[in-house]
């Protein structure tokens, strides 16, 4: 990954943070159900990322695999805090242990990523 590549990406981490953390505040009750299960957007941003892996394994990356694997990458970080350490609820969600935990949490690896792509320069 270079530096325009790691620029997409992260580009498409925050913006689908920030999308997705506008749409749940407005529309806290939204959910996915399957089967009777509570299917958390976590899970997608993990189904996706197995969809993407093999294309990075045969290094068959471009700009559509740079955003959606920011926008995977976001889903699960949004949710990551949120699920390991609240009771899981929409309004645990809204709350400020899962904002801050994904804020801080999203710093924490949007940076460890940069200084990977910065040391394979």
């Amino acid at each position: 990954m270079n530096h325009k590549a790691f620029n997409i990406y992260a580009l498409s981490v925050l913006l689908t943070l920030i999308i997705t953390r506008i749409f749940l505040s407005i529309s806290p009750e939204t959910n996915f159900y399957l089967l009777g299960y509570n299917i958390h957007h976590l899970y997608t941003g993990l189904f996706l990322l197995i969809l993407l892996l093999p294309f990075l394994l045969f290094h068959k990356s471009n700009i559509i695999f740079f955003l959606l694997a920011g926008v995977a990458t976001a889903l699960i970080l949004d949710e990551f805090v949120y699920l390991l350490f609240t009771n899981g609820t929409d309004a645990a969600y809204l709350g400020t242990v899962s904002l801050w935990g994904m804020i801080l949490f999203s710093i924490f690896y949007l940076l460890y990523t940069y200084l990977i792509v910065k040391s394979f320069k």
